[in-house]
């Protein structure tokens, strides 16, 4: 069995596993919550990763 709990909260995003354990915290820039992850992907997988390296402060945009 695969998969998270997603919560959020008013500026902060927390993934828990299976078992409730807190596994990764983001915070809320602009409408995007940013999570400092490494990701292990699948050649089969389809799947965005962004890496950003000068976060905008909150109010501003990212530029892409």
């Amino acid at each position: 069995m695969r998969g998270i709990d997603i919560c959020f909260t008013k500026w902060r995003c927390q993934t828990y596993d299976l078992c409730g354990v807190l596994t990764c915290e983001g915070t809320l820039h602009c409408n995007l919550y940013l999570m400092p992850i490494h990701a292990v992907i699948a050649e089969s997988a389809k799947v965005a990763v962004a890496q950003v390296d000068i976060f905008p402060a909150n109010g501003e945009d990212l530029a892409w």
